[in-house]
């Protein structure tokens, strides 16, 4: 999917950089690149799912979700988690999609993305995670 640079050191490098033109040409494979719906399809292609499925698992309006799947509408960070469980991604997935679409990663001391992440870990889906973040008085998806 994306090609991967520890942040850090593309950090490093930004600093140290002489002109912003020679650190962008160095790094231009490693930015941020595409619209939402182009990754989102991408991962259903990759992961062999259909895009019926991963609506009606998603626990999203179904018209509200194809549009974003077509790009019309631009999802809000709880869609996309909630995609993501719809799909049935991994973590690691997960917080691939979270940061390509300039959304902050699931971070496990928020209380809140601790259960999202239990949840994502434990190969939870839709219902079963909105029930655990309920059970903890916490905002659900």
């Amino acid at each position: 999917m994306l090609n991967e640079k520890n942040t850090d050191e593309m950090l490093n490098e930004l600093k140290a950089a002489e002109d912003y033109e020679s650190f962008a040409a160095k790094n231009n494979d490693v930015f941020v690149k595409g619209s939402i719906s182009e990754y989102l399809n991408q991962l259903l292609e990759e992961k062999n799912i259909e895009l019926k499925d991963a609506v009606k698992n998603s626990g999203i309006e179904r018209i509200y979700a194809y549009h974003i799947f077509s790009g019309k509408k631009i999802p809000s960070r709880n869609k996309l988690i909630a995609i993501a469980l719809g799909m049935k991604l991994s973590l690691e997935e997960t917080q691939a999609l979270l940061k390509h679409t300039c959304n902050r990663p699931l971070y496990p001391k928020d209380e809140r993305d601790s259960v999202l992440i239990y949840a994502l870990v434990n190969g939870y889906d839709y219902d079963k995670t909105s029930a655990l973040l309920y059970d903890n008085n916490l905002e659900i998806l």
